[in-house]
């Protein structure tokens, strides 16, 4: 019979987005990953297969919480436009107000490993479609409203949307100045 896990894998998962948000894919170690999960190496291997398994889940992880915090931050209005506004502005208050300067671990891993990594280009490639979705829900809901520019097409305005997001967050890795940032979030909205 098989002992039951004696660890949360969610807490887990957290840890290990975190340890390659912070260091990437190569740099984070199998020893950095253990100490920031608070697990031995069986406990690892036999809940997230190999380090390379890891990262697959940890970026699924990561994507799924990103696109739940999208959608709650674009249904924090009743106005979809103004939710919009106050999920780019979230991204500028992640930035400015915790310090986390360490950007969107899908792009930092979409630049570190591909295209080498065919399979980890699968997993970001479908977290960033979760991230294009639900902006696409609230762009069409946007244009049946009469707030969003209906004769455009709304994935393509999902798709800018997305990569703004992604933008914002890896211009706030090299910025400290929040006027900057804001003023990135006002030429998004105009353009939507």
């Amino acid at each position: 019979m098989a002992r039951p896990r004696e660890f949360d894998e969610i807490e887990a998962l957290d840890s290990a987005v975190e340890t390659f948000r912070d260091k990437g894919y190569e740099a984070a170690s199998l020893m950095d990953l253990l100490k920031a999960m608070d697990l031995s190496k069986s406990s690892l291997y036999n809940s997230f297969g190999t380090k390379h398994e890891l990262f697959l889940a940890a970026i699924d992880h990561y994507a799924k919480k990103s696109a739940d915090r999208l959608s709650q931050r674009l249904s924090s209005s009743f106005s979809p436009r103004e939710g919009i506004r106050k999920a780019l502005e979230g991204i500028v208050d992640d930035i400015m107000e915790s310090g986390d300067r360490r950007g969107c671990l899908l792009h930092n891993s979409a630049i570190e490993v591909l295209p080498q990594d065919p399979e980890a280009a699968q997993h970001i490639e479908r977290g960033v479609s979760r991230m294009k979705d639900v902006f696409t829900h609230t762009v069409r809901d946007g244009q049946r409203r009469g707030e969003i520019m209906a004769e455009r097409d709304p994935e393509e305005i999902a798709s800018y949307l997305t990569m703004s997001q992604m933008g914002l967050r890896s211009v706030g890795r090299v910025t400290s100045e929040r006027r900057q940032l804001d003023q990135m979030v006002e030429c998004v909205m105009k353009a939507v």
